[in-house]
């Protein structure tokens, strides 16, 4: 989530930026804090991290399936973006 970063590179060498974001998050859901370690740094899932927490019950299957939805269709809402911002350019 740090566009702001790529956006003043992008403004320190004169070019075009527009960052684009899908939320798959509700405002008012709270994610187990657990989930904060399945991703590195470069985005990454950490299949050890997520079947970890799954062996040692700190997150739930169901809650695992939920949030991975929720994250398909936000993926699947930015691909729908991709032709209206390709015309941008």
């Amino acid at each position: 989530m740090e566009s702001h970063h790529v956006a003043r590179a992008a403004g320190e060498r004169n070019l075009p930026f527009i960052a684009v974001r899908a939320i798959s998050d509700q405002a008012n859901e709270v994610l187990p804090a657990i989930m904060a370690t399945f991703v590195d740094a470069e985005g990454q899932t950490r299949m050890s991290a997520v079947l970890a927490a799954l062996i040692l019950r700190r997150v739930r299957f169901g809650a695992l399936v939920r949030v991975g939805g929720a994250s398909r269709r936000a993926h699947q809402a930015l691909l729908r973006c991709r032709g209206a911002l390709a015309g941008l350019g």
